[in-house]
C-alpha cells in the first residue's frame, strides 16, 4: 500500500481501485513523509493541516480541513461541500473529529510535558488576583528576612565578575511592576518573584540591564522563579553559561546560609511559557515559530541546565537538597 491509496481518516484503510472511502466516504492522501514527527505539523509554522483529496469526478465528496489556533495550539475541524445531514457526511464528521482529538492530545504533549496540563484560565481576574496575592505574601516574606537574602548579593557579585558586567543589583519588590523599560517596543520587565536581581552591562554609554533572575524563599526552600535575559544581550564567552552560574549562586547561598533545599521550575508550569509575548504584528505562520522558539529557549533555561547541575525532578520543580543541612 502506497500513501496515496490510504484514507488518512481510517486508520489505513486501503482504497481500491481509487474509489471513495467504502468507510468514510472520501479518499484522502497522507501529509508529506517530510512532515511527520512527533511534533504536530500545525507546530511548525504552517497555518493547518489540510487532509488533501485526491478521488476525482463524480467521487469528489467534500473537502476536510484541521485548522489550528496560533495562540493555543488546538485544532478545529472544517467540513465543506457536503450534503449536511447525509450519512456519508456523519462518518467524515465523526472520523473527522476522531483525528482532530487525537491531534489536540499530541500538541498537549508536545507543549506540556510531563503531565502537565494545559491551562484554560490564566489571564482571568481571579487568575490574576491570585498571582498578585502570591506575590505579595512573598514580598512580605523576604522583606522579614531582608537581612538573610541581602547576603545573596555579594555571593553574585563574585559570581558575576567580569568586565562586561559593570554593576550586579538585587531589590526587594512589592509588585512586578512594569517600570523598568527594556528597549523593546511595548515591552518592559515584569517580575515572577519579589527578591529580583538584575546584571547590567555599559551599551552606548549607559547602564543597561542585560540578566535578569527572580528568586523568593519560604522557610527552608529557595525557590528560583524567573531567568531571563533582555532581548539583543549577547553575554561574552566567559557568561555563556550565566543561568547556571545564577543556580550555583543560589546553592552556595543554601550552603553557606543553611537553607535545605533549592528549587527550579519546569519551564511548562511558567505564566510565560504558556502565555510569552509576541510581537502581535506578526503573521500567524511566524507567531506560531516564535511562540515554538520561545518555549524550546525557557526549556534550555530551565529544564537542561536544572538537569545538567545534578537537580532532581519532583513534580513540578527540579530540586536539589544541601546534605549539610539535611545531615
Amino acid at each position: 500500500m502506497s500513501d496515496d491509496r490510504i484514507c488518512e481518516l481510517c486508520s489505513g484503510t486501503e482504497i481500491v481501485d481509487g474509489r471513495a472511502c467504502p468507510n468514510c466516504g472520501g479518499v484522502f492522501a497522507a501529509p508529506p513523509a517530510s512532515s511527520r514527527s512527533r511534533v504536530p505539523m500545525s507546530l511548525k509554522g504552517g497555518r493547518n493541516h489540510s487532509c488533501r483529496k485526491i478521488a476525482p469526478g463524480r467521487n469528489s465528496l467534500g473537502r476536510l480541513m484541521i485548522n489550528t489556533n496560533a495562540e493555543t495550539g488546538n485544532h478545529y475541524l472544517e467540513i465543506d461541500q457536503f450534503e449536511t445531514g447525509t450519512d456519508r457526511h456523519s462518518h467524515l464528521k465523526q472520523n473527522g473529529e476522531r483525528m482532530m482529538a487525537d491531534l489536540n492530545r499530541s500538541t498537549t504533549a508536545a507543549l506540556f510535558p510531563c503531565g502537565a496540563a494545559a491551562p484554560k484560565n490564566d489571564r482571568s481576574l481571579l487568575q490574576i488576583f491570585r498571582r498578585r496575592l502570591q506575590f505579595a505574601a512573598r514580598y512580605f516574606e523576604a522583606k522579614k528576612r531582608s537581612k538573610l537574602i541581602e547576603k545573596l548579593l555579594p555571593i553574585l557579585e563574585r559570581s558575576f565578575e567580569h568586565p562586561w558586567v559593570i554593576a550586579v543589583e538585587l531589590q526587594i519588590r512589592f509588585w512586578p511592576g512594569n517600570e523598568t523599560k527594556l528597549g523593546v517596543p511595548v515591552q518592559s520587565m515584569h517580575w515572577d518573584a519579589p527578591i529580583a536581581v538584575s546584571v547590567f552591562r555599559e551599551r552606548r554609554g549607559k547602564k543597561r540591564q542585560a540578566l535578569c533572575m527572580s528568586i523568593y524563599v519560604v522557610k527552608d526552600v529557595l525557590y528560583i522563579r524567573q531567568i531571563q535575559g533582555v532581548p539583543g544581550t549577547a553575554a561574552p564567552k566567559e557568561l555563556r553559561d550565566w543561568p547556571k552560574i545564577f543556580i550555583e549562586s543560589c546553592r552556595t547561598f543554601a550552603r553557606e546560609e543553611g537553607l535545605k533545599e533549592v528549587r527550579v521550575p519546569k519551564a511548562e508550569t511558567l505564566y510565560s511559557y504558556r502565555n510569552p509575548y509576541i510581537n502581535p504584528q506578526l503573521n500567524p505562520a511566524s507567531r506560531e515559530r516564535a511562540l515554538m522558539r520561545i518555549r524550546q529557549n525557557m526549556q534550555l533555561l530551565y529544564d537542561a541546565n536544572a538537569q545538567q547541575l545534578g537537580f532532581v525532578s519532583d513534580a513540578a520543580w527540579y530540586k536539589w537538597q544541601c546534605l549539610m543541612a539535611a545531615a
